[in-house]
């Protein structure tokens, strides 16, 4: 169940996909303090019709345009943005300042890997950075 904060990351996420013709999202899910997410990044097309290696950031901080580190930036900066205004917080902090990426290989570790994020939710009550596990302990 997503709060009302949590409907926002949704929201963006899934707007992300709309206004990005170049990426096409995969699984995902909208964690109390983290997301998931898989994000296909479609061949480019040059202007003489020759296809164009997509771009994969090397580096989570890069910003050109249709990299990951600007895909995410953008999210994380709209997110922000409409989150501290619900909050009436217009500087807070929102995020971790960075993020995790990996280049999926083949068929096999994509499956790995939705399944790994379709299960996340189940693994919550035992996460290290959940505030209710370790008050159980």
């Amino acid at each position: 169940m997503l709060n009302e904060l949590g409907a926002i990351a949704r929201e963006e996420w899934l707007r992300t996909g709309q206004v990005r013709k170049e990426i096409e999202l995969n699984t995902f899910v909208i964690m109390p303090n983290h997301i998931h997410g898989i994000i296909g990044i479609k061949e480019r097309v040059q202007t003489s019709g020759a296809p164009m290696p997509a771009k994969i950031s090397a580096l989570p901080s890069g910003t050109e345009a249709g990299t990951i580190g600007a895909i995410m930036a953008q999210y994380k900066s709209i997110v922000t943005k409409r989150v501290n205004k619900v909050r009436g917080m217009p500087a807070a902090k929102v995020w971790h300042r960075n993020y995790f990426e990996h280049v999926i290989r083949d068929e096999e570790e994509l499956q790995r890997i939705r399944s790994y994020i379709e299960n996340n939710p189940r693994n919550w009550g035992r996460d290290k950075f959940n505030p209710e596990s370790k008050r159980k302990k």
